[in-house]
C-alpha cells in the first residue's frame, strides 16, 4: 500500500464530546484536520482523516516515505494547548 503526503486543513480545537456534538455536529469540519489518501490493492483509494479536538496540541506524523503496512504506526495526537507550546 502507498500513502500520499498529509494535507492539512486549518481549523480550531473544539470539543467532540457527545454533548457538544448534539448541539453542533459540524464541529467535525470546523476542527483542525489532516488527511492522506491510502492506495490499497483490496479497497482502492481510501481517505484517512485525523481530526484534532480540545486538548490536542498537534498531530504528529511518524511514517516516512510512501510505503505503508497494515498495523504500523502512522502518527499520534500530541496533547497540549497549542502547536507552539514548549515541552517542559
Amino acid at each position: 500500500m502507498t500513502a500520499s503526503s498529509n494535507i492539512k486543513i486549518d481549523g480550531n480545537y473544539y470539543s467532540v464530546s457527545p454533548l457538544a456534538l448534539r448541539e453542533k455536529a459540524e464541529i467535525f469540519w470546523l476542527n483542525k484536520r489532516e488527511y492522506c489518501i491510502i492506495k490499497s490493492p483490496v479497497f482502492g483509494n481510501v481517505v484517512m482523516i485525523e481530526v484534532g479536538a480540545t486538548m490536542v496540541g498537534s498531530m504528529i506524523q511518524t511514517y516516512q516515505g510512501t510505503n505503508v503496512k497494515k498495523g504500523e504506526e502512522k502518527g499520534y495526537f500530541k496533547f497540549g494547548g497549542f502547536d507552539s507550546c514548549p515541552v517542559i
